[in-house]
């Protein structure tokens, strides 16, 4: 995969302009969801920087290659999954009422990636339903955890 600064700089700016909202709207910075010895009082941080919707198998089917991360919008949900199977039980609406979770940013890095390694328009815009759809099932799972806003 090359080097894009431009994709580098779009990154930091994203994540700088993420964080600074955050402190400004009063909202607690979560921990990542990895972080073993974090507090998730408030909540799990569980996005991952380059994360597709696509899992790495299916980008590797299309020959699209991520080498980033395989955390994928299924994988981060099943992360949550199993943070909500270890911190609530009978009291998990009350919990998840009262916390934040995060989970993405998904559907843009498939094109980044096609994009930075060669691939077409017309290839890239034939994955676009197949996106969308596995961001429609990760919002309906996510719906199904109990979440009351998304």
């Amino acid at each position: 995969m090359r080097d894009d600064s431009c994709t580098k700089l779009y990154d930091c700016f994203y994540a700088c302009f993420f964080v600074h909202s955050t402190i400004e709207s009063g909202l607690p910075l979560l921990n990542p969801y990895k972080d073993q010895n974090a507090n998730f009082r408030y909540g799990a941080n569980f996005a991952v920087v380059g994360a597709t919707a696509l899992s790495t198998e299916i980008m590797a089917e299309k020959k699209i290659v991520i080498g980033l991360t395989n955390s994928s919008l299924n994988v981060q949900l099943d992360w949550m999954s199993s943070h909500f199977k270890t911190t609530c039980s009978t009291d998990c609406q009350a919990k998840l009422k009262k916390s934040l979770f995060l989970a993405g940013e998904v559907g843009g890095n498939e094109f980044n990636y096609g994009l930075l390694q060669g691939k077409t328009m017309n290839e890239l815009r034939n994955m676009v339903p197949e996106v969308v759809q596995t961001i429609i099932q990760g919002v309906k799972r996510v719906i199904g955890f109990g979440l009351l806003e998304l």
